[in-house]
């Protein structure tokens, strides 16, 4: 069961950054090549520091109808999250280039016993962190990766247009999708995979859905856990 996280740092692409300037990742990680190649430097680092954002932990959702609405704060490899009241334990990972993942055990009802992963869709751009609910990713010319939540989680093209759909599920497998390169009405490049479209900001590529987060700054980072609370409790208050 996956749910997204929201967040949303913004930063402004020019062009595209060669293709050396994506690294990838430590050898003990267990992504394809052809995933590895897009990780972005420091995505951890990027990661960390105390946020107002929207997550749907299950006790809160169980009892309150303002539920998404969360303060959250990431510390290494950790995290936790709260509606500035209550706080739960979470893990924090990089699970693809552009899928950040946090894990909540949970402790009570028919799932007790397992473990949630609430994921949300990230690029790295001149340092900063760029998030939010929807579809996203990076391009390097005509190559590109993007990540969305639910079927198609991770879509890549390479450099001869041909796209793959990647999955995780009991480990990382592909199959072909059909993608396509071109223009929008006002004339930036597009990549349609399925009756989804990705508009290129520069190297940046994103849906429409996730364009809009950005615009309305739903989520926000904060100078620390506590300002966090505070904020929440603003936007909270009747």
């Amino acid at each position: 069961m996956r749910w997204l996280l929201a967040l949303a740092l913004l930063g402004c692409g020019k062009t595209a950054e060669p293709a050396g300037s994506v690294a990838p990742p430590p050898p003990t990680s267990d992504l394809p090549a052809e995933l590895a190649a897009w990780m972005p430097k420091d995505a951890v680092q990027a990661w960390q520091g105390s946020y107002t954002t929207r997550m749907p932990l299950r006790e809160i959702m169980a009892t309150e109808a303002t539920a998404t609405e969360v303060v959250l704060d990431v510390k290494g490899e950790s995290a936790k999250g709260g509606d500035g009241t209550k706080e739960y334990p979470l893990g924090f990972s990089i699970v693809a280039p552009c899928i950040a993942g946090f894990e909540q055990a949970v402790t009570d009802g028919k799932l007790a016993g397992t473990t949630l992963t609430h994921t949300k869709q990230f690029v790295i751009k001149d340092g900063r962190l760029i998030a939010g609910d929807g579809g996203v990713g990076m391009r390097t010319g005509m190559a590109a990766i993007v990540c969305q939540d639910g079927a198609d989680k991770v879509i890549t093209v390479d450099v001869g247009g041909t796209c793959k759909t990647w999955d995780d599920e009991g480990g990382w497998k592909s199959k072909p999708i059909e993608c396509a390169w071109g223009t929008t009405e006002d004339g930036k490049d597009q990549l349609t995979v399925a009756n989804l479209a990705f508009v290129a900001d520069g190297d940046l590529l994103m849906d429409r859905g996730f364009k809009l987060q950005l615009e309305r700054t739903w989520h926000q980072r904060h100078a620390s856990y506590d300002a966090a609370k505070q904020a929440l409790a603003v936007h909270k208050r009747p």
